[in-house]
């Protein structure tokens, strides 16, 4: 059965989507993929494609390096691409973190690096490639997201969950990505995105590629619905509290009427599933003491309204406007698995982190200063 984007569906979307563009910007039109609500989090993908291929260096491939281990550690390395995007480090968020880390420790393979190079100098056919590689338990985004640097204007990398929902939204019925991996699925995915992209060039008067088309679909299916949550959970809040949610103005400064929500940590995606120390920092979680963190992050709001963070000077209220006001992740200086338990914490023995910094505060060992993590990152630009 041949899925079709059901026109008044995308109609409705697309209104949405402007409207949501234009209040975001204080009034600026939506005309194109360059917009202010879109670009900040969409267009770094374009520039993942192209560090990325400069890591992958395929074309400097031979057959004797499929033995090598030469193709996995290139392929390693083009999972960690990171770009520098509107003066923010951006880590590519293409593949699953857990599939970066599962390709990492996956045993280096003949018979992998086999496929990929033959992948990508076209010697058996894409399809016997995707099926293949799929047949070795790589997951399905780490797949598409090989295809995407194959040729990122025939192929798109793909996280099953959010554009199923997209394409439900877009009136397609009866097709689910989630655990239907296989070449006919990504084909049927690649043609749909392929539908919205003529009808967002009918739509609008500048270019629209096909990454453009891809990340319409990725926002309606999976960033609009965590804005609206966000926003439906400090309205809840505020309700409780008596008094007004912050509105999704899309302005720069927070609303001096409309006092912020400190929003909560999402704090499970920070430590790995099923290791010891995720297991550990669990535990140690328990007797964190929640009125500490708040108290820090409102000082913090009082000397920094766009709650910057302190490594890398990222602000989910700067990019995300409204849904990001009031967020950012607090960091026990001091590991909260090593305090006794009269230990007596301070408000300044908390820094105030980006989710990303976050992660790389615990992921290296020993555990970094703020300001050695930040000299770090300074390195790298």
């Amino acid at each position: 059965m041949e899925q079709k984007i059901d026109p008044k569906a995308f109609k409705e979307h697309y209104a949405d989507f402007v409207d949501r563009a234009a209040r975001y910007a204080d009034g600026m039109p939506f005309t194109g993929f360059d917009h202010p609500m879109v670009d900040p989090r969409e267009s770094y993908k374009k520039e993942v494609h192209t560090d990325a291929r400069a890591r992958l260096l395929s074309k400097t491939w031979r057959p004797e390096d499929i033995a090598s281990g030469l193709i996995h550690e290139r392929v390693d390395d083009a999972l960690m691409a990171e770009v520098v995007h509107r003066e923010q480090v951006i880590k590519n968020n293409l593949v699953d973190w857990r599939a970066r880390d599962d390709y990492k420790k996956h045993p280096r393979s003949q018979a992998v690096d086999q496929v990929i190079y033959d992948l990508f100098k076209d010697k058996r056919k894409p399809g016997t490639c995707f099926e293949d590689l799929l047949a070795f338990d790589l997951p399905v985004d780490f797949v598409s997201y090989l295809f995407f640097l194959k040729d990122r204007n025939q192929f798109l990398p793909m996280r099953p969950s959010a554009f199923d929902y997209a394409f439900e939204l877009l009136g397609v019925e009866g097709f689910k990505l989630s655990g239907k991996a296989s070449w006919g699925t990504y084909l049927v995915f690649i043609d749909l995105i392929k539908q919205v992209q003529v009808l967002l060039k009918a739509k609008l008067s500048g270019p629209v590629d096909l990454l453009d088309a891809h990340s319409f679909a990725w926002t309606i299916g999976h960033v609009f619905p965590k804005w609206d949550a966000e926003f439906d959970e400090d309205e809840e809040e505020s309700e409780q509290a008596g008094t007004s949610p912050t509105a999704r103005s899309g302005s720069k400064e927070p609303s001096p009427s409309a006092p912020v929500v400190i929003q909560p940590e999402f704090e499970a995606i920070l430590y790995p599933e099923g290791k010891e120390r995720f297991i550990e920092h669990r535990k140690a979680e328990h007797i964190r003491n929640p009125e500490l963190v708040r108290a820090a992050k409102e000082q913090f709001l009082a000397r920094d309204p766009h709650m910057c963070c302190e490594v890398c000077g990222y602000s989910f209220f700067l990019t995300f406007g409204a849904a990001g006001a009031g967020y950012i992740e607090a960091h026990h200086t001091v590991p909260v698995h090593t305090m006794q338990p009269d230990h007596l914490s301070r408000v300044e023995d908390l820094a105030m982190v980006c989710s990303n910094c976050h992660v790389m505060l615990h992921r290296i060992d020993p555990l970094p200063t703020i300001e050695e993590l930040r000299r770090r990152l300074l390195r790298q630009r």
